[in-house]
């Protein structure tokens, strides 16, 4: 899987452009089938994601003196997943 957006926001209200936001997420997968017998088999399955994301909304932890905010929400991520399954028919 391949996808990339982008977009920049505008809010008539206000006079200053709002800013940018970015994502991408790029991901494969792959897996393999083991028969182990006529009734049963094995499966390994391994998964890579990456993904990236910006939000023009983020606020520093310490911008303004006095206000608690959630900080920077920024995801930016490398995942691996390795899954293992076993199957048996009666």
């Amino acid at each position: 899987m391949f996808a990339n957006s982008n977009s920049d926001s505008d809010n008539a209200a206000i006079t200053d452009q709002q800013g940018d936001d970015y994502q991408y997420n790029h991901s494969v997968g792959v897996y393999a089938k083991y028969r182990l017998s006529d009734a049963s088999q094995l499966r390994v399955d391994y998964r890579y994601e990456r993904y990236y994301d910006t939000d023009y909304a983020n606020v520093a932890v310490d911008a303004v003196n006095g206000l608690i905010t959630l900080g920077e929400l920024d995801h930016n991520y490398n995942a691996h997943q390795l899954m293992l399954s076993y199957s048996i028919s009666l």
